[in-house]
């Protein structure tokens, strides 16, 4: 019975077909690996990843509060002035932090402002929170250049770069790096110091399991931007509190007590039309402060999306077209021909989810299974190429 089924599968003429496909498989491999460093795919990748990001289930708002400073507050507040005031600005902090949050993110830019908490505040308060600045950078040949907060302060208190990778073909945002790299080595992006903050201090409210990966040392080190998974349109799921809103809880029991930021990570950042912190995202400008606010989230409900190892990606590649060499060796009609030209894409945007979990990357998948299926066409016809026949006849002499 064994014998039988295995001169059913024809392992020797299988092999040769295969053999005479690898020539087909490789190519195609080393021409989509090269197509790949020099970002060719990246238009398609960019608008398949968009459609992703828009289908996909949106991430809700479950650590993060925003105090947002709005059109109305700059306004009001601070006269349409810039930098803002930092009176005004310190007053908003010290009021958050009555509100007893795990840890707070200021993304302003205060690298020409100092700001002078109330002592008397800060003492009476029994858990004042952690503070991370937004720091500012400059680039100088393509590399950060950190700038000081607060003024240049010393001794400088924790801060973080809010810088997030913009796509070169496109200048959108789809991705965050959880550490940067600057001229004085890598230094922890703002969205990567809130989280590994917001996981070591006793009031925070982070899932244990994900707060021990975050905890790895190795999870600072991800050579490849991760892509964020964004909320449905303007970040409706951010909750908000406007600035104007929180200062009208200035000596407030019942915030100090029962503020809905207690154990939550709190974000103060402007969101004012005037504002120079905006970014071109999928779902159109987003200010800085709601980008954090996206990162911070999808890292604590791990939804981030990590890039595949390229090798990884190569040997899914091979795979799926050794596998349609395989089904075109059993089946070779033309029903099955018409089947394998469709299962193409499919095959594409399969590998794409296995590898990257998304179908985004499909198009570094068509070439190889492309290349099969032409190399296919090639085969037979060069088969069922009719021979040329030599005609015997008589012999004509002449006397």
């Amino acid at each position: 019975m064994r014998s039988e089924l295995w001169e059913r599968l024809k392992p020797a003429e299988l092999r040769s077909h295969l053999k005479s496909a690898v020539l087909v498989i490789g190519f195609c491999t080393a021409v989509t690996f090269v197509f790949t460093q020099l970002g060719w795919f990246s238009g398609l990748e960019s608008s398949s990843l968009d459609f992703f990001l828009k289908t996909g289930e949106p991430v809700p708002s479950k650590y993060v509060w925003l105090i947002a400073i709005t059109d109305d507050d700059y306004d009001h507040l601070f006269h349409e002035k810039s930098p803002l005031d930092a009176d005004t600005l310190a007053k908003i902090i010290q009021i958050a932090a009555e509100g007893q949050p795990a840890v707070i993110g200021v993304d302003i830019d205060t690298t020409k402002s100092t700001i002078v908490f109330d002592r008397k505040v800060m003492a009476s308060s029994a858990h004042w929170p952690p503070i991370i600045w937004a720091q500012n950078a400059v680039q100088r040949d393509g590399v950060l250049e950190p700038q000081p907060v607060l003024g240049g302060a010393q001794p400088q208190p924790p801060a973080a770069l809010a810088f997030f990778p913009i796509d070169e073909n496109d200048r959108v945002v789809r991705r965050y790096r959880r550490m940067l790299p600057t001229v004085d080595g890598e230094e922890r992006s703002m969205p990567w110091a809130l989280v590994k903050t917001f996981c070591t201090v006793p009031s925070g409210t982070g899932h244990p399991a994900v707060c021990r990966r975050i905890d790895d040392p190795d999870s600072e080190h991800q050579e490849s931007p991760l892509i964020l998974t964004f909320s449905a349109g303007h970040h409706p799921n951010t909750r908000r509190i406007e600035a104007t809103e929180l200062l009208a809880q200035e000596n407030s029991d019942g915030w100090k007590e029962n503020s809905p930021i207690k154990g939550q990570i709190v974000i103060v950042g402007g969101v004012f039309s005037k504002s120079a912190d905006w970014y071109t995202t999928p779902f159109g400008p987003l200010p800085g402060a709601e980008l954090i606010a996206q990162a911070v989230e999808a890292e604590l409900q791990e939804r981030t999306i990590k890039p595949a190892a390229e090798t990884f990606m190569l040997a899914v590649d091979v795979v799926c077209g050794f596998l349609l060499v395989i089904w075109q060796f059993y089946r070779p009609h033309r029903l099955h021909f018409a089947l394998r030209m469709l299962a193409v894409p499919v095959l594409a945007v399969l590998a794409s989810y296995l590898v990257f979990f998304s179908h985004a990357h499909w198009i570094n998948f068509v070439p190889v299974l492309a290349g099969v299926v032409i190399h296919e066409v090639y085969e037979n016809r060069h088969k069922h190429k009719p021979d040329d026949k030599v005609i015997a006849g008589p012999a004509i002499t002449k006397e």
